[in-house]
């Protein structure tokens, strides 16, 4: 049997459905390491990132959003290829 980090601390609510604007920056990256550490306690609705598409990717892969979201319109293809076949 797994046990959810959820479970042992007691907490049975639903998970909260979060977006996190400016994903790639310092505030941003703290939220997706906070999240990270609690996978069952949220779901990633959408990531979103000015410029970083390397990094939006790293993030898209481990926290498995509906949505990324890339405010540079040169970075659309790039993501889109990173993310190929994940269905993000």
């Amino acid at each position: 049997m797994v046990v959810t980090a959820a479970q042992k601390s007691g907490r049975t609510e639903t998970p909260r459905h979060v977006t996190v604007l400016g994903a790639t920056g310092s505030v941003g990256r703290n939220t997706v390491e906070l999240i990270a550490r609690d996978p069952d306690a949220y779901v990633v609705e959408a990531l979103t990132a000015g410029r970083n598409v390397a990094h939006l990717a790293e993030q898209a892969r481990m926290l498995r959003p509906k949505l990324a979201v890339i405010a540079d319109p040169a970075g659309y293809e790039p993501l889109r290829d990173a993310l190929e076949g994940t269905g993000i």
